[in-house]
């Protein structure tokens, strides 16, 4: 606590070096998902490289500029960690939120337009295999952001390519 000028300051707390998950995989990538690592503060940018593997553990709501010119507002949570000894990334996204707000349920479906996105990616500095929303992906596949926009859940299955492997994803998840 920091006084001055008659007002009285609270510092702001610091993050937990982890946040606890409960985020259980299966088929190509088996294990359990306990503890999202190095977790930061909310942003209004994109909190990732463009198609890279998420770094931290962070929420967003940001807007993107698609190359047509189309201007976006998204909201994406990211959850970095540990599955089987390999680090690994995974995000949750939610495209045009002025037609689909957030918080809600969100189906992964095909197609050129999808309410909701997800992705898993490695996240050792190089995407060498990612797991997303594409043909041979299982069905049903949904997410829900609750209304702290820091939490939800998710039962997915997510696939490599049409012919690729499969991962399927159930359990909650925050990114703050």
């Amino acid at each position: 606590m920091l006084c001055g000028c008659g007002r009285v300051i609270n510092p702001p707390q610091p993050l937990p070096p982890a946040l606890a998950e409960n985020l259980i995989f299966s088929g190509a990538v088996s294990g359990r998902l306990a503890a999202a690592l190095n977790p930061q503060v909310g942003a209004s940018t994109n909190p990732r490289e463009q198609g890279g593997p998420p770094r931290s553990t962070r929420c967003a709501i940001f807007s993107a500029e698609e190359p047509s010119g189309y201007h976006d507002q998204l909201y994406e949570a990211d959850i970095v960690g540990n599955i089987g000894g390999v680090r690994y990334g995974f995000y949750v996204q939610v495209a045009e939120l002025a037609l689909t707000p957030v918080p809600g349920a969100f189906p992964l479906s095909l197609g050129a337009y999808s309410q909701g996105d997800a992705a898993l990616m490695t996240s050792d500095g190089v995407a060498r295999t990612q797991w997303y929303r594409t043909a041979g992906m299982v069905f049903p596949s949904r997410f829900t952001v609750n209304g702290d926009l820091t939490s939800g859940t998710i039962d997915a299955g997510l696939a490599a390519g049409p012919q690729g492997s499969v991962v399927h994803i159930t359990g909650s998840w925050r990114c703050a």
